[in-house]
């Protein structure tokens, strides 16, 4: 991918973070990396199970993101210097159209509301005329001039408006390109290895992991593997045993990535259950298991 393509990740207190959502689905769809949404719901901002951009990497997932040249880590300097002039009317200009454009959409629906009643609005127009005194036949309204006086009174306060706040920085500021010390832990290199065989991976913390790996979006799979990241192969049998049941439990596969010291190459063990042998027992002997 050449550079003027790359994804732009903002850095901010030394992480990464999405505010463009096309750029966030191409990562996503294409390059299989989840993220971590972190923003406000888009529906509601109390909503807390649902979250909003922008969406914050992991630092192995910036790592793999940068090295496969797929992103620019860029850290935005410019928003921390006082705004110029030229600046700050950019912004009220910016400002005002959001608040004319919002004038004029608020101002059309009340017109298309209007448009569903006008019936009852002609009715209650002529009976306050004929309330006032003004006989039935000096009365002639029309339907186009009661709703074009309904938008022209439209009333719109700005202390009434909604407040824009925009997921990306609506204007070009200074930005300085960053790079990252290379990441040479074994982890990464599970995280590395996983992704580059074709699976999807997420943080297995939730599930007493280091990863989850799943046959694609977790939108609509389940995930295949928890993994744990032991490196050296001398794995206890109690770890082996609690992964084991904790996989079992939750429909998973165990999956161990340990180093081969001598190849410098990673290995994975993967532990299935048989089930229960007291019960299979049992049912062989044709006891049944109350």
């Amino acid at each position: 991918m050449s550079e003027s393509s790359t994804i732009t990740v903002t850095f901010i207190n030394n992480a990464g973070f999405i505010f463009n959502g096309q750029d966030y689905m191409t990562l996503r769809k294409t390059y299989r990396i989840i993220g971590n949404l972190v923003g406000s719901s888009l529906i509601s901002s109390r909503n807390f199970s649902h979250k909003g951009l922008p969406v914050l990497l992991s630092h192995l997932e910036l790592q793999l993101l940068l090295e496969k040249n797929i992103i620019s880590l860029l850290s935005k300097k410019g928003l921390s210097a006082q705004p110029t002039e030229e600046q700050q009317l950019q912004f009220k200009n910016f400002q005002s159209s959001h608040l004319a454009g919002q004038h004029e959409v608020l101002r059309d629906n009340k017109l298309n509301e209007s448009r569903k009643y006008i019936g009852d609005i002609m009715r209650g127009k002529e009976k306050k005329l004929l309330k006032a005194g003004v006989k039935k036949e000096d009365i002639h309204l029309n339907e186009e001039d009661v709703l074009k006086d309904i938008r022209d009174s439209y009333d719109f306060s700005d202390d009434n408006a909604l407040i824009q706040i925009p997921t990306e920085h609506p204007f070009d500021v200074e930005s300085e390109r960053i790079t990252l010390t290379a990441d040479s832990t074994f982890k990464y290199r599970v995280f590395k290895d996983l992704w580059e065989r074709g699976g999807t991976i997420t943080s297995g913390e939730s599930f007493g992991g280091d990863f989850l790996v799943y046959p694609g979006d977790p939108l609509y799979f389940h995930a295949s593997h928890i993994v744990h990241v032991v490196e050296s192969s001398n794995i206890s049998p109690v770890t082996m045993m609690s992964c084991g049941r904790l996989a079992v439990n939750v429909n998973k596969q165990c999956l161990f990535a340990v180093l081969d010291v001598d190849r410098d190459e990673i290995c994975y063990l993967n532990m299935s259950w048989e089930g229960n042998k007291s019960a299979r027992l049992m049912e062989n002997k044709g006891i049944e298991n109350s």
